[in-house]
C-alpha cells in the first residue's frame, strides 16, 4: 500500500507540474491576443484620425482654390496638420486650381504587445481629395437675380441697375424671395433670405420702387463688413451678395413675372450708395461657400466643396 501511495503522489504532482506549465502557456496565450487587440485598436484609430485630418485638411484648402494662388491652398492644409501635428505625415499633395485638392497622409504606428512577435510598428495611410461643384442650392440668398444668358466677367467693375423691370436688360433682376413689398426686399436683401433657395425653384419678380431699400440693404451690407475695401478673400463679410442666377418666364403678355433659379453666383460690393444712386457698384468673384450639390446647376463662379473618396 505504501508504495502504491508514494507512486500515486509522484503521478499528482507530475499533473500538478503539467498544469502549472499548461495554465502558463495559456495565460501567455491570452495576454498576447488581448496585446494584438489593443495594438490593432490603436492601429484602427490612428488610421480612422488620420483620414479625418485629411479629410478636413482639403476641405478647408478648397476653399481656396479660387483665388488663383496655389501657395493659398498649400498654407492652408497645412496650417491644417500643423494644428493636428501631422506635418510629417504629408506624403503629397495635388493641387489643381478651380477644380480640386488631394493630400494623401502616410505614418508609423509604434506597436507595444505585437513586439514580443518581432513587429515594432505598422505604416497606415490615408488619403482625401475633395472637388468644386456648382451650388445647387444655398441658404441666405439675396433677392437680386442675373439672367443666365448673361456672361459674367470675374473681378471686373460693374455698376448694375436695380431698377424695377431691369431684369428685361439683362441686368440684376429684382425678386420677392421672401413676397412682395419693399419692406420684405429691403430686409432680405440686408440680412439674406432666411430658407434655403435651390435650383429649379420659381420666384415671382419684384415690383414697385425699391431704390430706397436697395441704399439702405447696401450700405448696411458694407458697413457690417469687417475687412478693408477691396479684400474679396475674407469669409463671413456682408460685402458678399449670394445672387441668383436664373432663367426668365415670360409671360403671354411678353413680360416677366416670374423666374426659375439655374444657380447662382456671388457679387462683392465695392462703393456705397448715395441718395441719388440707382447703381451698385462691385464685382462678380468665385467663391467656395456652404451649399447642397445639385447636378442641374449652372456654372457661375458659386461653389461648393465635396469630398469624392
Amino acid at each position: 500500500m505504501g508504495l502504491i501511495k508514494k507512486k500515486t503522489v509522484t503521478l499528482l504532482r507530475n499533473e500538478q507540474g503539467n498544469i502549472m506549465v499548461l495554465f502558463a502557456f495559456s495565460m501567455v496565450l491570452i495576454f498576447g491576443m488581448v496585446g494584438l487587440v489593443v495594438d490593432i485598436g490603436m492601429v484602427y484609430k490612428e488610421k480612422s484620425d488620420l483620414k479625418k485630418v485629411a479629410t478636413t485638411a482639403v476641405l478647408s484648402g478648397a476653399q481656396e482654390l479660387p483665388n488663383g494662388d496655389p501657395a493659398r491652398v498649400q498654407n492652408v492644409v497645412n496650417t491644417i496638420l500643423l494644428s493636428y501635428q501631422e506635418q510629417s505625415s504629408l506624403q503629397n499633395m495635388q493641387i489643381d486650381m478651380n477644380q480640386q485638392v488631394k493630400v494623401s497622409l502616410k505614418k508609423a504606428v509604434p506597436l507595444l504587445f505585437a513586439r514580443i512577435f518581432g513587429f515594432d510598428s505598422i505604416t497606415v495611410q490615408e488619403s482625401a481629395t475633395a472637388k468644386l461643384y456648382p451650388i445647387g442650392g444655398i441658404l441666405g440668398a439675396t433677392p437680386l437675380g442675373i439672367d443666365q444668358s448673361i456672361a459674367i466677367t470675374y473681378g471686373q467693375t460693374m455698376s448694375l441697375k436695380v431698377g424695377a423691370g431691369d431684369s428685361t436688360s439683362g441686368n440684376f433682376g429684382i425678386l420677392a424671395l421672401s413676397g412682395p413689398g419693399a419692406r420684405n426686399y429691403g430686409d432680405t436683401l440686408k440680412y439674406g433670405f432666411d430658407q434655403p433657395v435651390s435650383v429649379g425653384k420659381v420666384v415671382p419678380t419684384q415690383t414697385g420702387n425699391i431704390a430706397g431699400p436697395t441704399q439702405d440693404g447696401v450700405n448696411y451690407r458694407i458697413n457690417q463688413c469687417p475687412n478693408p475695401s477691396g479684400d474679396m478673400t475674407v469669409r463671413n463679410c456682408a460685402r458678399i451678395l449670394p445672387v441668383i442666377v436664373y432663367k426668365p418666364n415670360i409671360s403671354s403678355n411678353n413680360t416677366i413675372s416670374s423666374i426659375t433659379v439655374t444657380g447662382f453666383a456671388f457679387f462683392y460690393l465695392l462703393n456705397p450708395m448715395s441718395s441719388t444712386d440707382t447703381t451698385i457698384t462691385g464685382k462678380f468673384i468665385q467663391r467656395v461657400d456652404i451649399g447642397t450639390y445639385g447636378a442641374a446647376s449652372l456654372d457661375s463662379g458659386a461653389y461648393m466643396a465635396r469630398l469624392v473618396e
